[in-house]
């Protein structure tokens, strides 16, 4: 896998107001990767979080050639634990928004501040359950046809979509409660 800096360095760091992060749990497939980087890249996306520990721990040759250029204009870091990773964004008043098909609370009406992280999970597992509890929101991509679901790297591009959509035109936020 390719080297990263450690998350530290982006929560401690400076991060606009209007700063997004996201960050994988446990996307395990290149093609998957690659896409969401290349995603990243296209949005202006500040930063990449992935773990450091467990099944996935960096980003491989493969994820970053499918990328396309993307490797080489996100910053990724490296978290030896997500869900606490994900508590100290809080702590620093980010707002952590994650993508969850079963959540009740649609992304189109959900209440999102900036700085935000958009945490996506493996297709499978979904998002862990220590990574679920330190979200602000959960929300999912409202569709009408007979799939439950998306794959992650177009998800991932959805909601990046919307996110930059209101980042860009959000003057003032507040954290939701």
């Amino acid at each position: 896998p390719f080297p990263s800096d450690s998350v530290y360095k982006l929560i401690r760091g400076s991060i606009p107001k209007n700063g997004l992060v996201v960050a994988l749990d446990g996307i395990e497939n290149p093609h998957n990767q690659g896409a969401i980087i290349r995603s990243c890249a296209y949005f202006g996306v500040h930063g990449l979080i992935i773990p450091g520990s467990g099944k996935v721990t960096g980003i491989t040759p493969s994820a970053a050639r499918l990328a396309e250029g993307g490797w080489e204009s996100v910053p990724v870091y490296n978290s030896s634990d997500l869900s606490s990773s994900l508590r100290d964004c809080r702590e620093q008043g980010w707002c952590v928004v994650g993508a969850d098909p079963n959540a009740k609370e649609s992304l189109n009406s959900a209440k999102i501040c900036f700085p935000a992280v958009l945490v996506l999970g493996d297709e499978h597992e979904g998002l862990s359950d220590r990574v679920k509890s330190r979200c602000d929101t959960l929300v999912t991509i409202p569709g009408k046809g007979d799939i439950q679901s998306l794959n992650v790297s177009v998800a991932a591009g959805i909601m990046l979509a919307e996110l930059d959509r209101r980042r860009s035109t959000s003057k003032k936020s507040t954290k939701p409660k």
